[in-house]
Protein backbone atom coordinates (compact mmCIF):
# COMPACT_ATOMS: atom_id res chain seq x y z
CA UNK A 1 0.00 0.00 0.00
CA UNK A 2 1.18 3.63 -1.25
CA UNK A 3 1.21 6.88 0.92
CA UNK A 4 -2.44 7.48 2.50
CA UNK A 5 -4.22 9.19 -0.04
CA UNK A 6 -6.12 12.16 1.15
CA UNK A 7 -9.15 11.77 -1.18
CA UNK A 8 -11.20 10.92 1.09
CA UNK A 9 -11.13 14.12 3.65
CA UNK A 10 -14.17 15.11 2.12
CA UNK A 11 -15.88 12.30 3.10
CA UNK A 12 -14.38 11.72 6.30
CA UNK A 13 -15.47 15.77 7.32
CA UNK A 14 -19.20 14.59 6.57
CA UNK A 15 -18.97 12.80 10.09
CA UNK A 16 -16.00 14.39 11.74
CA UNK A 17 -18.00 16.19 14.19
CA UNK A 18 -19.85 13.23 15.99
CA UNK A 19 -17.28 10.75 15.36
CA UNK A 20 -14.88 13.17 16.49
CA UNK A 21 -16.63 14.26 19.78
CA UNK A 22 -17.11 10.93 20.57
CA UNK A 23 -13.42 9.26 19.77
CA UNK A 24 -12.61 12.61 21.95
CA UNK A 25 -14.91 12.00 24.97
CA UNK A 26 -13.89 7.71 24.56
CA UNK A 27 -10.23 8.96 24.81
CA UNK A 28 -10.39 11.80 27.72
CA UNK A 29 -12.57 8.71 29.36
CA UNK A 30 -9.71 6.39 29.33
CA UNK A 31 -7.25 8.55 30.26
CA UNK A 32 -9.61 9.77 33.14
CA UNK A 33 -10.20 6.13 34.27
CA UNK A 34 -7.17 4.24 33.24
CA UNK A 35 -7.84 1.82 35.71
CA UNK A 36 -10.61 0.78 33.08
CA UNK A 37 -8.37 -1.89 31.19
CA UNK A 38 -10.61 -4.41 31.40
CA UNK A 39 -9.37 -6.03 34.57
CA UNK A 40 -11.31 -7.92 37.10
CA UNK A 41 -10.76 -9.16 40.33
CA UNK A 42 -12.06 -11.89 42.37
CA UNK A 43 -11.43 -12.38 46.34
CA UNK A 44 -10.27 -15.92 47.13
CA UNK A 45 -10.24 -15.52 51.01
CA UNK A 46 -7.78 -14.81 53.86
CA UNK A 47 -4.35 -15.32 53.08
CA UNK A 48 -3.63 -18.40 55.60
CA UNK A 49 -1.35 -16.98 58.66
CA UNK A 50 -1.79 -13.29 57.66
CA UNK A 51 -4.61 -12.23 59.81
CA UNK A 52 -5.76 -11.16 62.94
CA UNK A 53 -8.23 -9.72 65.04
CA UNK A 54 -8.11 -6.29 66.16
CA UNK A 55 -10.51 -4.38 68.20
CA UNK A 56 -11.37 -0.45 67.73
CA UNK A 57 -13.48 2.02 67.01
CA UNK A 58 -15.52 2.82 63.44
CA UNK A 59 -18.74 4.49 62.67
CA UNK A 60 -18.96 5.06 66.43
CA UNK A 61 -19.58 1.91 68.20
CA UNK A 62 -16.63 -0.66 69.11
CA UNK A 63 -15.46 -3.08 66.52
CA UNK A 64 -13.65 -6.23 66.42
CA UNK A 65 -13.33 -7.53 62.96
CA UNK A 66 -10.48 -9.54 61.70
CA UNK A 67 -7.65 -7.78 60.35
CA UNK A 68 -5.21 -9.54 57.25
CA UNK A 69 -4.02 -10.01 54.17
CA UNK A 70 -6.52 -11.26 51.43
CA UNK A 71 -5.52 -13.67 49.04
CA UNK A 72 -7.16 -11.83 45.29
CA UNK A 73 -6.67 -12.91 41.86
CA UNK A 74 -6.25 -9.93 38.91
CA UNK A 75 -7.07 -11.49 35.88
CA UNK A 76 -6.60 -14.66 36.64
CA UNK A 77 -3.27 -13.88 38.39
CA UNK A 78 -2.51 -14.60 41.83
CA UNK A 79 -1.99 -11.43 43.94
CA UNK A 80 -3.13 -10.00 47.64
CA UNK A 81 -4.83 -7.10 48.50
CA UNK A 82 -6.23 -5.24 51.87
CA UNK A 83 -10.19 -4.09 52.69
CA UNK A 84 -10.67 -0.43 52.15
CA UNK A 85 -14.57 -1.03 53.43
CA UNK A 86 -14.70 -1.66 57.09
CA UNK A 87 -18.65 -1.37 57.01
CA UNK A 88 -19.13 -3.46 53.94
CA UNK A 89 -18.63 -7.31 54.11
CA UNK A 90 -17.69 -9.89 51.79
CA UNK A 91 -17.60 -14.01 50.89
CA UNK A 92 -14.41 -15.81 49.75
CA UNK A 93 -14.63 -16.77 45.95
CA UNK A 94 -16.68 -13.05 44.81
CA UNK A 95 -15.99 -12.46 41.44
CA UNK A 96 -16.00 -10.22 38.40
CA UNK A 97 -14.85 -7.06 40.74
CA UNK A 98 -13.95 -4.43 37.95
CA UNK A 99 -10.95 -2.10 38.34
CA UNK A 100 -11.69 1.08 39.19
CA UNK A 101 -10.02 4.72 39.69
CA UNK A 102 -9.67 6.39 42.62
CA UNK A 103 -11.75 9.60 42.11
CA UNK A 104 -14.75 7.31 41.21
CA UNK A 105 -14.06 4.66 44.40
CA UNK A 106 -15.68 6.35 47.06
CA UNK A 107 -12.86 6.05 48.93
CA UNK A 108 -11.29 8.70 51.25
CA UNK A 109 -7.48 9.39 51.95
CA UNK A 110 -5.87 6.76 49.24
CA UNK A 111 -2.96 8.47 48.57
CA UNK A 112 -2.20 7.68 52.31
CA UNK A 113 -3.22 4.17 52.32
CA UNK A 114 -0.79 3.84 48.98
CA UNK A 115 2.41 5.34 51.11
CA UNK A 116 1.76 2.53 53.53
CA UNK A 117 1.73 -0.43 50.65
CA UNK A 118 4.61 0.90 49.06
CA UNK A 119 6.63 0.69 52.57
CA UNK A 120 5.06 -2.10 54.69
CA UNK A 121 3.64 -5.35 54.64
CA UNK A 122 4.04 -7.16 52.40
CA UNK A 123 6.49 -4.68 50.53
CA UNK A 124 8.42 -4.09 53.41
CA UNK A 125 8.61 -3.43 57.26
CA UNK A 126 8.72 0.81 56.94
CA UNK A 127 12.01 2.90 57.13
CA UNK A 128 14.10 3.03 60.09
CA UNK A 129 12.56 4.34 63.24
CA UNK A 130 8.51 3.53 61.83
CA UNK A 131 9.73 0.04 61.65
CA UNK A 132 7.14 -2.95 62.16
CA UNK A 133 8.06 -6.28 63.91
CA UNK A 134 6.60 -9.93 64.72
CA UNK A 135 4.72 -12.44 63.00
CA UNK A 136 3.10 -12.04 59.61
CA UNK A 137 -0.03 -12.30 60.95
CA UNK A 138 1.26 -9.34 63.45
CA UNK A 139 2.78 -6.87 60.76
CA UNK A 140 -0.35 -8.17 58.48
CA UNK A 141 -3.17 -7.17 61.07
CA UNK A 142 -1.14 -4.24 62.22
CA UNK A 143 -1.36 -2.46 58.13
CA UNK A 144 -5.04 -3.49 57.82
CA UNK A 145 -5.68 -1.74 60.82
CA UNK A 146 -4.06 1.37 59.82
CA UNK A 147 -5.49 1.44 56.47
CA UNK A 148 -8.88 1.58 58.13
CA UNK A 149 -7.95 4.03 60.17
CA UNK A 150 -7.29 6.56 56.61
CA UNK A 151 -10.25 5.33 54.87
CA UNK A 152 -13.09 4.37 57.56
CA UNK A 153 -11.66 6.26 60.58
CA UNK A 154 -10.43 3.13 62.69
CA UNK A 155 -9.35 4.03 66.08
CA UNK A 156 -7.65 1.20 67.79
CA UNK A 157 -8.26 0.60 71.63
CA UNK A 158 -4.21 -0.38 72.79
CA UNK A 159 -5.54 -2.25 75.74
CA UNK A 160 -7.83 -4.10 73.55
CA UNK A 161 -5.12 -5.80 71.23
CA UNK A 162 -2.05 -7.69 71.23
CA UNK A 163 0.69 -5.08 72.04
CA UNK A 164 2.98 -5.90 69.22
CA UNK A 165 -0.13 -5.52 66.95
CA UNK A 166 -0.60 -2.07 68.60
CA UNK A 167 2.48 -1.10 68.47
CA UNK A 168 3.19 -1.23 64.90
CA UNK A 169 -0.09 -0.14 64.52
CA UNK A 170 1.27 3.55 65.91
CA UNK A 171 4.27 3.35 63.69
CA UNK A 172 2.37 3.01 60.71
CA UNK A 173 0.51 6.27 61.28
CA UNK A 174 3.25 7.99 62.94
CA UNK A 175 5.40 7.30 59.37
CA UNK A 176 2.22 8.57 57.36
CA UNK A 177 1.67 11.70 59.71
CA UNK A 178 5.80 12.40 59.71
CA UNK A 179 5.81 12.13 55.96
CA UNK A 180 8.68 9.81 55.82
CA UNK A 181 7.28 7.55 53.39
CA UNK A 182 7.65 8.03 49.26
CA UNK A 183 4.77 7.77 47.79
CA UNK A 184 4.05 6.68 43.91
CA UNK A 185 0.17 7.90 43.25
CA UNK A 186 -2.19 5.85 41.37
CA UNK A 187 -1.02 2.80 39.10
CA UNK A 188 -1.07 4.12 35.33
CA UNK A 189 -2.86 1.65 32.91
CA UNK A 190 -1.01 -1.27 32.00
CA UNK A 191 -2.17 -1.52 28.62
CA UNK A 192 -4.39 0.82 26.38
CA UNK A 193 -5.35 1.82 22.79
CA UNK A 194 -5.99 5.53 22.26
CA UNK A 195 -8.07 5.97 19.28
CA UNK A 196 -7.72 8.65 16.88
CA UNK A 197 -10.16 11.25 15.94
CA UNK A 198 -11.75 9.77 12.83
CA UNK A 199 -12.99 6.19 13.48
CA UNK A 200 -14.73 6.07 10.05
CA UNK A 201 -13.34 6.14 6.40
CA UNK A 202 -14.21 4.82 2.88
CA UNK A 203 -13.18 1.06 2.15
CA UNK A 204 -9.85 0.28 1.31
CA UNK A 205 -8.92 3.79 3.53
CA UNK A 206 -6.46 3.47 6.65
CA UNK A 207 -7.62 4.68 9.64
CA UNK A 208 -5.89 6.10 12.46
CA UNK A 209 -3.27 6.68 14.38
CA UNK A 210 -4.19 4.91 16.91
CA UNK A 211 -1.72 4.74 19.78
CA UNK A 212 -0.62 1.74 22.08
CA UNK A 213 0.16 3.22 25.73
CA UNK A 214 1.78 0.33 28.28
CA UNK A 215 3.74 -0.66 30.58
CA UNK A 216 4.93 -4.12 29.01
CA UNK A 217 7.68 -4.80 27.77
CA UNK A 218 6.00 -5.53 24.01
CA UNK A 219 2.68 -5.39 22.60
CA UNK A 220 0.86 -8.07 20.02
CA UNK A 221 -1.69 -7.07 17.86
CA UNK A 222 -4.12 -9.11 16.68
CA UNK A 223 -7.03 -7.65 14.46
CA UNK A 224 -10.16 -9.17 13.13
CA UNK A 225 -10.59 -11.20 9.88
CA UNK A 226 -10.50 -9.26 6.62
CA UNK A 227 -8.47 -6.02 8.41
CA UNK A 228 -4.61 -5.31 7.70
CA UNK A 229 -2.19 -3.47 10.84
CA UNK A 230 0.30 -1.24 8.74
CA UNK A 231 2.36 1.52 9.50
CA UNK A 232 2.14 5.46 8.60
CA UNK A 233 3.35 4.35 4.82
CA UNK A 234 0.84 1.71 4.48
CA UNK A 235 3.14 -1.49 5.05
CA UNK A 236 1.84 -4.41 7.05
CA UNK A 237 3.49 -4.46 10.09
CA UNK A 238 4.96 -7.43 11.72
CA UNK A 239 6.31 -7.98 15.26
CA UNK A 240 5.43 -6.32 18.50
CA UNK A 241 4.45 -2.66 19.40
CA UNK A 242 5.86 -0.71 22.22
CA UNK A 243 4.75 2.27 24.31
CA UNK A 244 3.90 4.48 21.99
CA UNK A 245 3.65 3.22 18.77
CA UNK A 246 1.31 4.27 16.27
CA UNK A 247 -0.33 1.72 13.61
CA UNK A 248 -3.12 2.02 11.40
CA UNK A 249 -5.79 -0.17 10.25
CA UNK A 250 -7.44 -1.14 6.93
CA UNK A 251 -10.19 -3.03 5.30
CA UNK A 252 -11.10 -3.35 1.63
CA UNK A 253 -14.97 -4.29 2.99
CA UNK A 254 -17.78 -1.95 4.21
CA UNK A 255 -17.83 -3.31 7.60
CA UNK A 256 -16.55 -3.07 11.24
CA UNK A 257 -13.64 -4.31 12.80
CA UNK A 258 -11.65 -4.91 15.91
CA UNK A 259 -7.73 -5.24 17.01
CA UNK A 260 -6.83 -6.81 20.10
CA UNK A 261 -3.67 -5.73 22.11
CA UNK A 262 -2.60 -8.09 24.67
CA UNK A 263 0.73 -7.80 27.01
CA UNK A 264 2.22 -9.27 29.79
CA UNK A 265 2.54 -6.55 32.34
CA UNK A 266 3.14 -5.22 36.20
CA UNK A 267 0.57 -4.89 37.65
CA UNK A 268 1.50 -2.33 40.78
CA UNK A 269 -0.04 -2.26 44.15
CA UNK A 270 -2.63 0.45 44.81
CA UNK A 271 -5.47 -0.99 41.95
CA UNK A 272 -8.52 -0.64 43.18
CA UNK A 273 -11.44 -3.14 42.28
CA UNK A 274 -15.20 -2.82 43.39
CA UNK A 275 -18.81 -4.32 42.73
CA UNK A 276 -22.02 -3.10 44.09
CA UNK A 277 -22.61 -4.57 47.03
CA UNK A 278 -19.16 -6.26 47.76
CA UNK A 279 -16.11 -4.92 49.89
CA UNK A 280 -14.03 -2.53 48.37
CA UNK A 281 -10.59 -4.11 47.68
CA UNK A 282 -7.10 -2.62 46.94
CA UNK A 283 -4.17 -4.63 45.71
CA UNK A 284 -1.33 -5.00 48.16
CA UNK A 285 1.17 -6.74 45.43
CA UNK A 286 2.47 -6.18 41.87
CA UNK A 287 1.65 -9.14 39.92
CA UNK A 288 2.35 -9.64 36.35
CA UNK A 289 -0.14 -10.69 34.43
CA UNK A 290 -1.82 -10.86 30.98
CA UNK A 291 -3.99 -7.74 30.27
CA UNK A 292 -5.92 -6.72 27.34
CA UNK A 293 -7.38 -3.66 25.36
CA UNK A 294 -9.12 -3.23 22.18
CA UNK A 295 -10.42 -0.97 19.47
CA UNK A 296 -12.38 -0.54 16.83
CA UNK A 297 -13.24 1.09 13.47
CA UNK A 298 -15.59 0.67 10.40
CA UNK A 299 -15.44 1.22 6.69
CA UNK A 300 -18.16 2.56 4.11
CA UNK A 301 -18.91 2.83 0.69
CA UNK A 302 -17.05 5.81 -1.12
CA UNK A 303 -19.83 8.20 -2.75
CA UNK A 304 -20.22 7.72 -5.99
CA UNK A 305 -19.15 11.05 -8.17
CA UNK A 306 -21.89 11.67 -11.09
CA UNK A 307 -20.56 13.65 -13.79
CA UNK A 308 -21.86 16.96 -14.18
CA UNK A 309 -25.49 17.53 -16.37
CA UNK A 310 -24.60 19.40 -19.32
CA UNK A 311 -27.56 21.43 -20.32
CA UNK A 312 -28.10 23.78 -23.68
CA UNK A 313 -27.35 27.04 -23.43
CA UNK A 314 -30.37 29.38 -23.44
CA UNK A 315 -30.12 32.08 -26.11
CA UNK A 316 -32.48 35.39 -25.30
CA UNK A 317 -32.92 38.06 -27.62
CA UNK A 318 -30.77 40.71 -27.37
CA UNK A 319 -32.41 44.08 -25.77
CA UNK A 320 -32.12 47.15 -27.83
CA UNK A 321 -32.32 50.28 -26.40
CA UNK A 322 -32.86 53.32 -28.14
CA UNK A 323 -29.46 55.13 -28.19
CA UNK A 324 -29.37 58.68 -26.35
CA UNK A 325 -28.64 61.42 -27.87
CA UNK A 326 -27.33 64.43 -26.10
CA UNK A 327 -26.88 67.77 -27.48
CA UNK A 328 -23.59 68.67 -29.24
CA UNK A 329 -21.56 70.78 -26.48
CA UNK A 330 -20.43 73.92 -28.05
CA UNK A 331 -17.73 75.58 -27.35
CA UNK A 332 -16.38 78.93 -28.27
CA UNK A 333 -13.19 79.00 -30.45
CA UNK A 334 -10.30 79.57 -29.52
CA UNK A 335 -8.61 82.48 -30.16
CA UNK A 336 -5.14 82.60 -30.40
CA UNK A 337 -2.83 85.44 -31.22
CA UNK A 338 -1.46 85.53 -34.74
CA UNK A 339 2.05 84.61 -34.95
CA UNK A 340 4.39 87.28 -35.86
CA UNK A 341 6.80 85.25 -38.09
CA UNK A 342 10.10 87.74 -39.35
CA UNK A 343 9.56 89.48 -42.79
CA UNK A 344 10.42 87.24 -45.43
CA UNK A 345 12.47 88.16 -48.72
CA UNK A 346 10.53 87.65 -51.76
CA UNK A 347 11.42 88.12 -55.80
CA UNK A 348 10.34 91.75 -56.90
CA UNK A 349 8.10 89.77 -59.19
CA UNK A 350 5.62 89.04 -56.17
CA UNK A 351 5.76 92.88 -55.11
CA UNK A 352 3.29 95.71 -55.57
CA UNK A 353 4.04 98.99 -55.02
CA UNK A 354 2.03 101.84 -54.51
CA UNK A 355 4.08 105.37 -54.13
CA UNK A 356 2.31 108.66 -53.89
CA UNK A 357 0.21 109.89 -56.95
CA UNK A 358 -0.71 113.28 -57.17
CA UNK A 359 -3.84 114.33 -59.66
CA UNK A 360 -4.46 117.59 -60.70
CA UNK A 361 -7.15 119.09 -61.26
CA UNK A 362 -6.58 122.29 -63.52
CA UNK A 363 -10.39 124.02 -62.97
CA UNK A 364 -10.65 123.93 -59.47
CA UNK A 365 -7.26 122.93 -58.13
CA UNK A 366 -7.87 120.33 -56.14
CA UNK A 367 -5.43 117.86 -56.15
CA UNK A 368 -5.85 114.22 -54.85
CA UNK A 369 -2.62 113.36 -53.52
CA UNK A 370 -2.85 109.15 -52.31
CA UNK A 371 -0.69 107.98 -49.47
CA UNK A 372 2.44 106.03 -50.44
CA UNK A 373 1.60 102.15 -48.87
CA UNK A 374 3.96 99.22 -49.49
CA UNK A 375 3.09 95.61 -48.92
CA UNK A 376 4.63 92.66 -49.66
CA UNK A 377 2.23 90.22 -50.43
CA UNK A 378 3.03 87.07 -50.04
CA UNK A 379 2.67 84.07 -52.90
CA UNK A 380 0.02 82.50 -51.22
CA UNK A 381 -2.02 82.55 -48.45
CA UNK A 382 -5.34 83.81 -47.07
CA UNK A 383 -4.02 86.81 -44.87
CA UNK A 384 -2.33 89.08 -48.38
CA UNK A 385 -5.59 88.98 -50.44
CA UNK A 386 -6.73 91.77 -48.37
CA UNK A 387 -3.66 93.57 -48.98
CA UNK A 388 -4.01 92.96 -52.54
CA UNK A 389 -7.71 93.97 -52.99
CA UNK A 390 -6.83 97.32 -51.41
CA UNK A 391 -3.85 98.45 -53.30
CA UNK A 392 -6.15 97.65 -56.98
CA UNK A 393 -8.94 99.37 -55.35
CA UNK A 394 -6.69 102.62 -54.62
CA UNK A 395 -5.39 102.25 -58.28
CA UNK A 396 -8.98 102.46 -59.74
CA UNK A 397 -9.46 105.24 -57.28
CA UNK A 398 -6.81 107.24 -58.82
CA UNK A 399 -7.45 106.20 -62.41
CA UNK A 400 -11.14 107.39 -61.77
CA UNK A 401 -9.85 110.92 -60.80
CA UNK A 402 -6.98 111.05 -63.60
CA UNK A 403 -10.31 110.72 -65.60
CA UNK A 404 -12.94 113.00 -64.40
CA UNK A 405 -10.14 115.70 -64.07
CA UNK A 406 -9.51 115.47 -67.57
CA UNK A 407 -13.18 115.04 -68.78
CA UNK A 408 -13.43 118.38 -66.62
CA UNK A 409 -10.48 120.52 -68.38
CA UNK A 410 -11.87 119.46 -71.70
CA UNK A 411 -15.73 120.38 -71.31
CA UNK A 412 -14.11 124.46 -70.42
CA UNK A 413 -11.53 124.42 -73.52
Amino acid sequence: MGEHSPRTRAVRRTCATVAGILAVLAMIAGLASPALAASEATFTDLVPGASATVVGTAGGRLQRPTAGLMGMTIDGVPGAGYCIDIHTGITAGTSGMPEVDWDTSGVTNLSAVEQILGSYHPAGSGPAGYAITGTVAQRAAATQAAIWHFTDGFEMVPAENDPVIAANYDAILRAVTDGVLPGFGEPSVSLAIVPPAETEAPQGEPVGPFVVTTTAASVTLTPSAGTVVTDASGDPLSGPLTDGSEFWLVRDDVGQATVTATADASVRAGRVFFKKGSQRLILATTVTATVSAEAGASWITPPTTEPPTTEPPTTEPPTTEPPTTEPPTTEPPTTQPPTTEPPTTTPPSSEVTITNQTLDLPASGVSVTAPARTESLPRTGDEARPLLAAAVLLLAVGTGFGLIARRVQSSRV
